[in-house]
């Protein structure tokens, strides 16, 4: 059996790098560019583990703070809620690892799969290193999901707090502002 120099052996690389691009091309210009898809529910089933673990975990830390004064627990509960959201984004999401309920589900967040292929310069779609999230859209996304969480949490407990929830209030608010409200 003889063997190639390297320039030859290299020059079919080479080659064969460029048919499998070719290949690639006329696969999308036949068939379409394929299509990752995830079930909607098997999104959902990993969310609400994800929302399960996130309560357990809130409840473990809710009694390691039992002893002290309840109203201070209630009083910062939104913000203890943001820390545990932040650790499980920190050590999942930020490090390009699937949450919990998306390991059980085998759900991972990734890029547009056609758009990450585009910005690596490629023709074809790809599932490669690329399509992961870029540092800008897990920053934002930590953002939305832990921030978005802890506002939500701090603008329902003020609501609470001021009593927005109570019908009878709300209507003695608008009838001592001469609103007329009728009643069925």
């Amino acid at each position: 059996m003889e063997t190639f120099s390297p320039a030859v052996q290299d020059e079919y690389r080479q080659a064969s790098s460029w048919a499998q691009q070719l290949q690639n091309k006329i696969n999308i210009a036949i068939f379409g560019a394929p299509k990752l898809s995830v079930e909607r529910v098997t999104q959902l089933d990993a969310q609400q583990f994800d929302q399960e673990l996130n309560l357990m975990l809130s409840w473990q830390l809710q009694s390691v703070f039992k002893y002290f004064r309840p109203e201070l627990l209630t009083r910062f509960k939104p913000e203890l809620d943001a820390i545990l959201h932040g650790l499980i984004w920190r050590y999942t999401i930020a490090r390009d690892r699937p949450t919990p309920g998306g390991h059980i589900q085998n759900v991972q967040h990734v890029r547009s799969v056609v758009r990450a292929a585009e910005a690596e310069g490629k023709d074809y779609p790809t599932l490669a290193p690329g399509a992961r999230l870029t540092s800008k859209q897990k920053l934002l996304f930590g953002l939305l999901s832990v921030g978005g969480r802890w506002l939500w949490a701090r603008m329902h407990k003020y609501m609470q707090d001021q009593g927005w929830g109570l019908y009878e209030q709300v209507g003695r608010w608008m009838m001592s502002r001469g609103v007329l409200v009728l009643m069925s």
